[in-house]
């Protein structure tokens, strides 16, 4: 299947779980500096989630879990398919919207 977005370091995918959650799925293309690109962004997930408590406001998307993808027909001979990363899909609260924010009030 083509991908649903291009990221900055591979292809991201929207679904949902069987259980109903909408998920966006991150793979690493196949290549050294996009698979650390992966890694970095799972490990600074993992230190943000574990030193700032939720009730002071997480502004970043919610790390469901990752996984050594299983066969999937159809992949992109460019993805790697060493791990992918599962986020939970917030509603609304896209990159673009951040940083097409008008935000001239704040340089007062």
């Amino acid at each position: 299947n083509n991908p649903d977005r291009a990221g900055g370091f591979g292809a991201v995918y929207f679904g949902e779980t069987r259980c109903g959650k909408e998920v966006v799925v991150k793979l690493a293309f196949k290549d050294e500096f996009a698979e650390r690109l992966l890694q970095n962004e799972l490990y600074f997930n993992e230190k943000l989630t574990s030193s700032i408590p939720p009730r002071h406001g997480r502004r970043w998307a919610t790390l469901i879990g990752k996984c050594k993808p299983p066969y999937i027909h159809g992949l992109p001979k460019e993805i790697s398919s060493s791990q992918m990363l599962i986020f939970r899909r917030e509603k609304g609260r896209t990159l673009d919207e951040f940083l097409s924010k008008d935000i001239s009030h704040l340089e007062q």
